[in-house]
């Protein structure tokens, strides 16, 4: 299919420069392309995640996550107060 024009670009270029349309569409092409090369790297490391078999667990709506995690994750003292305790303790959470 060819869809020629009999009309050249005379004059045509110059609209185009003068309202920076021209601008517009390489901006908006680079970061287009900026962008698709920033996420895919990011779906690396997601995807694997999404499709893993890992369980959900329910928990009680207005809390932070169920308790049995709470337990394992939670420094000395809790959230509110957490104290510092014997240096082997701080440097396997650091």
């Amino acid at each position: 299919m060819n869809a020629t024009e009999k009309m050249h670009v005379q004059g045509r270029g110059g609209f185009y420069e003068q309202t920076g349309a021209i601008r517009d569409v390489i901006q908006n092409h680079l970061f287009q392309v900026l962008t698709n090369l920033a996420l895919e790297p990011a779906w690396r490391i997601v995807d694997p995640v999404l499709k893993a078999d890992t369980p959900v667990h329910q928990y009680e709506r207005n809390t932070w996550g169920p308790t049995d995690v709470d337990k394992l994750v939670s420094p000395a003292g809790g959230w509110q107060h957490p104290v510092a305790t014997d240096k082997s303790e701080t440097e396997r959470c650091s």
